[in-house]
């Protein structure tokens, strides 16, 4: 039997930011048009129950990656009936993240993560000019400092050791371009 090792489980089909090179809204995907905003309680019941399976017969765990669009645009109330069912079906062993732009993290979703043992990853795209030339908001203002915003707040977290994944960072030749100095970027995302 071949091991599943991650599962990407697309959650929201909608997007606070418009990146630029999105595949979904700016590259000739328009499928998400028909799709639900976001993941229902059937899907919800239906993945547990799977994934519930696919724990018994494999004998290694596997991890689940939350994704989306933006997985935060869900709210407290979905993502802690999403996480409690995905929890109920497997232990905290198997390993639960989101990939995230960032802009959304409250410390409610911080506190609903933590009680689910979840841990976040943020999406950056290096320094100020290139992330904000890729990654902008519906009316093209750029969205660095929001996203700096929700990383200081992930790291201020009392239970940041669990939540905080390393920042999943896109470096391009325009971020060789423009940084300034590689430290200071370390600096910025750096687990405190």
């Amino acid at each position: 039997m071949i091991e599943i090792d991650t599962i990407l489980l697309k959650v929201a089909s909608q997007c606070n930011i418009n990146c630029g090179y999105c595949y979904v809204y700016n590259m000739g995907d328009d499928s998400w048009v028909d799709m639900p905003n976001f993941i229902s309680q059937d899907t919800i019941k239906a993945v547990s129950k799977e994934l519930e399976e696919l724990r018994k017969k494999q004998q290694r765990p596997f991890a689940i990656v939350l994704h989306g669009g933006e997985p935060l645009l869900l709210g407290t109330r979905r993502l802690e009936t999403l996480l409690h069912s995905l929890r109920t079906a497997i232990a905290e062993e198997y390993c639960i993240s989101i990939q995230t732009n960032g802009i959304l993290i409250s410390d409610k979703i911080l506190d609903l993560y933590s009680k689910f043992k979840t841990s976040i990853s943020v999406s950056l795209d290096g320094h100020e000019i290139t992330h904000n030339a890729n990654r902008v908001g519906h009316q093209g203002e750029g969205t660095f400092h929001h996203v700096l915003k929700g990383i200081e707040k992930l790291k201020s977290h009392p239970d940041a050791a669990l939540l905080y994944l390393p920042v999943y960072l896109l470096l391009s030749i325009q971020t060789q371009i423009h940084m300034t100095s590689t430290i200071s970027l370390k600096k910025l995302i750096h687990k405190t």
